[in-house]
């Protein structure tokens, strides 16, 4: 914040009115642009930003143009001379549950937001519209799945990388589920006790007596791709407080001892070396948790579509080539 204190030459107060959280790449470092009603960073207009600067401010702000204007010879997009992409409606960033997803990407990366998140475009968001019947989750969990990297795989790519644009997304073959079935509420409950359990088996056979079309593969899968979400968050979490990055006394560091203190060996009292040591263990753990439920979703989504079981071995087959050449 400081450097655009500089460059722009306003007060915090001043620039709290311009700016926004944005995430590049969907980390959680914080940067910063422009709000949807201004005209600096984010222009709703076709001009060039200097044009729409200069226009609608009457040069009210000499730094900025100052300052973009040492880059116009080194943009080459169509918006010359500063690059903006074009611009995009509020409402992809701001209302509703919303799939984000990474447009160039080496394995499919979506996840689901209900809040504001404000991405540029190497980031793809999908809204439900011929699919609003069914929770984001679970068309989230079937992108991420083994089945929906190998049907992006063989759509769009750019080099060894898949390539998600809006066209693909458009053309993807969502499972249709038919909601009319009655009396799904006990398998359901079967499915997320065993889950609770650990029992992978038992859930792999239930899955198998299930059919492809029930609400109770659209219900389980919503279950399990939320678990990956908390999974996920959980790790990140310890991590950083392994890697001492989470300061003292803050809301990460009193959610990571909620998740640490129902270990066995866990002690308000102990040092910061064993509470480390615990997390470490819980990471593990975690991990271990992750993959089982890859696996299980995995199932899920092929029960889905109904494959046989040389259509999965063929396919598990293509994935694990793949990950083997990605990671050589």
């Amino acid at each position: 914040k400081s450097k655009i204190n500089e460059i722009t030459n306003l007060s915090e107060s001043q620039l709290a009115q311009f700016l926004q959280e944005y995430a590049p790449h969907f980390s959680r470092k914080k940067v910063f642009l422009v709000k949807k009603d201004r005209n600096i960073i984010l222009n709703k207009k076709k001009e060039s930003i200097i044009e729409v600067i200069k226009n609608s401010t009457c040069g009210k702000f000499p730094n900025i143009v100052k300052h973009l204007l040492q880059f116009k010879d080194y943009i080459t997009s169509d918006h010359k001379p500063f690059g903006l992409h074009r611009a995009r409606q509020p409402h992809w960033f701001e209302t509703g549950e919303r799939i984000v997803g990474v447009r160039k990407t080496k394995y499919p990366k979506f996840f689901v937001v209900d809040r504001p998140f404000y991405v540029d475009q190497s980031a793809i968001i999908v809204k439900l519209i011929r699919h609003a019947k069914y929770s984001p989750y679970y068309i989230t969990a079937i992108f991420n799945s083994t089945l929906g990297w190998w049907w992006f795989f063989h759509q769009k790519r750019q080099g060894d990388q898949l390539q998600i644009d809006k066209e693909v997304i458009e053309n993807f073959p969502v499972p249709i589920i038919n909601f009319s079935f009655t009396g799904t509420h006990a398998s359901m409950k079967k499915l997320h006790k065993l889950y609770r359990d650990g029992n992978v088996e038992e859930i792999l056979n239930l899955l198998q007596q299930t059919e492809p079309d029930s609400p109770v593969l659209h219900d389980f899968l919503v279950l399990l791709a939320k678990e990956i979400t908390d999974i996920n968050r959980q790790i990140h979490l310890l991590r950083k407080f392994v890697e001492n990055k989470i300061d003292h006394g803050t809301d990460e560091e009193i959610e990571v001892f909620k998740i640490l203190e129902k270990h066995p060996d866990w002690e308000d009292g102990a040092s910061m070396a064993r509470k480390r040591s615990i997390a470490l263990q819980k990471i593990k753990h975690l991990e271990r948790q992750k993959t089982e439920t890859d696996t299980i979703i995995n199932k899920t989504v092929y029960r889905l579509y109904n494959l046989k079981d040389e259509e999965i071995e063929s396919i598990e087959l293509w994935a694990q080539e793949r990950k083997d050449l990605l990671a050589s």
